[in-house]
């Protein structure tokens, strides 16, 4: 389970610097199924469930949520993960927490999704304590708390998880200074671009398409290393490669102007018809004016 995305949009065709930006709550413990679930599978997982495995349970609120080989019911599916969180399962717990979080299957409640969070972030688990330092951000379901969001993600991230990877990256990247309320001037975290690089790099190196898309920024822009257009275009690419809107509309942004990358207007323009399919209102724009050059080229 992945929250909506909460990265600010960029306007316009150029790349400016980078904007103030706080990664979503990544939910999940685990991807759900790809594989058909036959019938007789799921009967023996809801046996296992009804018998008190908490591990079925989880699995089973888990196919119910994404409706994979059952129909979707999210408010079953919130059964089952409390079941199952109840017993200690701390997956089950995270997955609880994000059901308040989005409303889904119970009323939304960001004091209750915090809960849950907490107690699976107290066990160890990686996702939920990243989710724990996020809320401590925002102060969404509880109090703002930069020192805890800190400690948090710094947990988080010591288990190599990549959301907070990129979250502590991109503290290193703006700096945090303590609230002006407390006597301390002391600075929280010290801005260092070369750490949120290295940071960011991580995280692309899992795989984790937001950190690629920024770690592409950071080379495009030379913010705490030498500007490197091949190797912009290349983490760009990566993200673009998973389904991220926003990189799908940067990387139409390269190939536009042949940042990186040949200068290719066919291949612009079908990134940011990726990019518009997906939402990103700049994409529409850029794709129109991409287009327009095309049919102009076509004329001549």
């Amino acid at each position: 389970m992945i929250t909506a995305p909460g990265i600010c949009k960029r306007a316009g065709l150029l790349f400016p610097l980078l904007p103030l930006m706080v990664f979503p709550i990544f939910a999940s413990a685990q991807t759900a199924h790809s594989r058909p679930i036959s019938p007789r599978e799921i009967s023996n997982l809801r046996n296992k469930a009804n018998a008190g495995d908490s591990a079925a349970q989880f699995k089973l609120a888990e196919l119910l949520e994404s409706g994979l080989g059952v129909p979707q019911d999210c408010t079953e599916a919130a059964a089952w993960y409390r079941q199952a969180a109840n017993r200690g399962n701390a997956a089950a717990q995270n997955n609880l927490g994000a059901m308040y979080a989005l409303g889904h299957g119970v009323p939304a409640d960001s004091k209750e999704a915090f809960r849950w969070y907490l107690r699976a972030a107290a066990d160890g688990f990686a996702p939920a304590q990243n989710n724990v330092g996020y809320l401590y951000f925002t102060g969404n379901g509880t109090t703002k708390d930069d020192r805890q969001a800190l400690y948090w993600y710094q947990k988080s991230a010591a288990q190599a998880y990549p959301a907070a990877l990129s979250n502590l990256a991109h503290l290193y990247g703006e700096g945090l200074a303590l609230p002006s309320s407390e006597i301390s001037t002391a600075v929280l975290v010290p801005k260092d671009e070369q750490h949120a690089l290295k940071l960011y790099k991580q995280a692309a190196e899992l795989g984790y398409a937001p950190a690629q898309e920024m770690l592409g920024l950071l080379y495009f822009q030379g913010r705490g290393t030498q500007k490197d257009m091949p190797e912009a275009a290349r983490w760009i690419h990566k993200a673009a490669d998973q389904g991220f809107p926003l990189a799908e509309n940067h990387l139409g942004f390269l190939y536009e102007h042949g940042f990186g990358v040949p200068q290719d207007l066919k291949e612009s323009a079908r990134w940011y018809r990726a990019a518009a399919d997906h939402g990103v209102p700049e994409a529409i724009h850029n794709l129109e004016a991409v287009s327009g050059h095309l049919e102009s080229q076509k004329r001549n």
